[in-house]
């Protein structure tokens, strides 16, 4: 994975079906703005969008107009884990990394093919976000945002 991972501040959180995961940002470094106003940001309305993610390595997969549109998802990579050689003193007990960029603010709820849910609310757009987790099928099936 192309990123440093002491540079992201982790949160401990839970999945709608109790799995333990964490959810990240990258750190603000001092380059960026602590955040961006977006036109119609009080106008959100909740949303479910049917989206279809697998895991697909370490390149960025751009989101359709639909999905952007909707979701305010640029991008996304959806990481398998389990294969990267980690030194020990850093295992990775999860196995899924998936990473995205939106240009809106919402609590998403991230949905997988396992019928689990994970939750990462976003309140910056100006970072990359991140959630960890295992699972037996972490193939993004929806995403949901809610205001």
């Amino acid at each position: 994975m192309n990123r440093d991972e002491d540079a992201i501040q982790w949160e401990d959180a839970v999945s709608e079906r109790g799995a333990e995961l964490r959810i990240g940002h990258a750190q603000d470094d001092g380059t960026t703005e602590q955040s961006r106003a977006i036109v119609g940001e009080g106008d959100k309305i909740a949303f479910t969008e049917t989206v279809d993610w697998p895991p697909n390595g370490d390149e960025w997969v751009y989101t359709s107009a639909d999905v952007k549109k909707t979701t305010g998802i640029t991008r996304y990579k959806l990481y398998d884990q389990s294969n990267k050689w980690r030194p020990p003193e850093r295992p990775s007990v999860w196995q899924y990394i998936l990473c995205f960029t939106t240009e809106k603010t919402y609590d998403y709820y991230f949905s997988d093919a396992s019928n689990d849910c994970y939750r990462c609310d976003v309140f910056v757009t100006s970072r990359d976000h991140y959630v960890q987790y295992n699972s037996t099928d972490a193939r993004i099936i929806s995403v949901t945002g809610v205001p």
